[in-house]
């Protein structure tokens, strides 16, 4: 490039072809040629390409190439010597470098097709985008990377966000749920990447087995699911840009913030405030907010929510915790040992027995904790008063003050273990704040033992007797019966007179 600036220059001012030649040290076609052309620099391409050897194995060679090509996963597609290997199979004697120019070749014309994309348009309530993406923020001071759940209405192109511990199927399910209820409802058709909480199995072309939990939540829900093609983003790429545009805008600088609901509060007024002052890209002379206005009426609603729980049998241990995500959770003794089912939701785990709740814990997301509820241990507290010392669940159980005062005291005292697991256990039957109050009047009275508080309790709880009610006027007696006890007397000078 350099040495045609020069011969250009040189000739420009009156320099003859064959001194430039000679300067230059290149041959006069070579300077006629930059003379001619006018053009700045030269890039040699070769005008014809053949391999006479190749070309009665072309047919077979692309039928490969096809084949390989239609491969889902590109971990498993072949390489292009292996392919060249096959080819020998079939007789071919020439040379690998031709089998791999041919390939290139092949492959650059495919390629510069799937580059080719035709705009999309969608109608109103038609179709949403859905994706994942990873960010991450401080919650309550720790640093997490968290998953974001991204929806995008493909007509109004308004979003919505919510945030998760974690990019588990219950958190899939929950954000649809959420999402209907940010949006007043679902469009007709969601699109996906090939997540495994969405699809099971990839079959050919657009062929899937989808997960039948998220077949549970779309049949709710009442829409259609269309998985991309893999690694074909732009399949779905109004949620693509969402994810790269609102990274910057809501999650730079790190967000910080006492919780997730904190959070995922936050980012609901944000998406709202972004809509309402963002023009909407086809529509310029409305905001994106007004377009989701007029959208809205058009989506898919459903009046019951969705369970969003994964249900599965578990065993319960001899210690009434049943294990989940590396934790373990308390349910009430009288299942110990026996199947129930456990259902897990993105924030709380539930327990059933017999399609009954008997249990429900807030979800701890980190590791080897144990979450107990005292109340499931009282029926075994009775007939083992010993474990109030040293039983995990009774550690650090915040009673009220009344209450407290007593644990303090019969602590200290013979037998007291026994005897406050007596007044614990009447906590079910007459509940928490009322055993708490028979406390504070016991320990007034200087009273400290079990039978004093239920003493309390009973005469507190016990019913008073009924009052004589007048009946009303329309059942009243028109002749009242009368006090005679003539009959008696005439009865007794009868007896007399014998």
């Amino acid at each position: 490039m350099e040495t045609i600036r020069k011969i250009r220059l040189a000739l420009s001012k009156g320099m003859s072809i064959r001194e430039a030649a000679k300067k230059f040290t290149v041959s006069r076609n070579t300077v006629r040629k930059v003379q001619r052309s006018g053009e700045t620099s030269f890039v040699y391409r070769r005008k014809e390409w053949r391999s006479p050897v190749l070309e009665g194995y072309i047919n077979i060679l692309e039928t490969l190439l096809e084949a390989n090509a239609d491969v889902a996963s590109p971990k498993r597609r072949r390489t292009v010597l292996s392919l060249y290997e096959e080819l020998q199979g079939h007789g071919y004697q020439g040379s690998y470098s031709s089998v791999r120019r041919y390939a290139d070749k092949w492959k650059a014309e495919r390629i510069s097709l799937s580059k080719v994309y035709v705009p999309l348009t969608f109608s109103k309530g038609e179709a949403f985008q859905f994706d994942w993406s990873e960010e991450e923020v401080e919650i309550g001071g720790a640093v997490l990377s968290v998953g974001v759940a991204h929806f995008r209405l493909c007509h109004s192109r308004m979003s919505f966000l919510v945030v998760y511990p974690l990019q588990r199927m219950e958190m899939l399910l929950d954000a649809h749920v959420q999402a209907h209820d940010f949006f007043g409802g679902l469009c007709k058709l969601g699109i996906y990447d090939n997540l495994k909480s969405v699809v099971t199995k990839i079959g050919k072309g657009k062929e899937r087995d989808y997960n039948t939990r998220f077949l549970e939540c779309s049949s709710h829900y009442l829409f259609e699911i269309e998985a991309c093609t893999p690694d074909s983003g732009w399949e779905k790429g109004q949620v693509e840009r969402q994810i790269q545009s609102l990274r910057k805008r809501f999650f730079t600088p790190r967000a910080s913030f006492s919780s997730f609901d904190d959070l995922n509060g936050h980012l609901r007024s944000r998406a709202i405030a972004y809509a309402k002052t963002t023009a909407h890209p086809e529509m310029r002379e409305k905001s994106i907010y007004a377009v989701f206005e007029e959208e809205r009426e058009f989506l898919v609603k459903t009046t019951l929510p969705f369970d969003s729980g994964i249900a599965r049998e578990v065993r319960v241990s001899s210690q009434c915790l049943v294990n989940f995500d590396s934790n373990r959770y308390s349910v009430p003794c009288t299942y110990a040992n026996k199947s129930i089912q456990r259902r897990a939701y993105a924030g709380h785990v539930r327990f059933y027995a017999d399609g009954q709740l008997i249990a429900e814990h807030g979800r701890i997301f980190e590791r080897d904790k144990t979450i107990c509820d005292p109340l499931h241990y009282l029926p075994v507290l009775e007939r083992k008063p010993g474990a109030l010392r040293n039983g995990r669940p009774f550690r650090d159980w915040a009673l009220p003050p009344g209450l407290q005062s007593m644990r303090e005291i019969l602590e200290n005292a013979h037998g007291g273990d026994r005897q406050l697991a007596g007044i614990l256990a009447a906590i079910p039957q007459y509940g928490e704040e009322a055993v708490n109050v028979a406390c504070e009047l016991a320990l007034e009275a200087g009273l400290t033992s079990k039978d004093a508080v239920l003493n309390i309790l009973c005469r507190a709880t016990e019913e008073t007797v009924a009052r004589d009610i007048a009946p009303p006027e329309h059942l009243r007696l028109l002749h009242p019966p009368q006090a005679n006890c003539a009959g008696y007397e005439r009865l007794l000078g009868g007896c007399h007179g014998a």
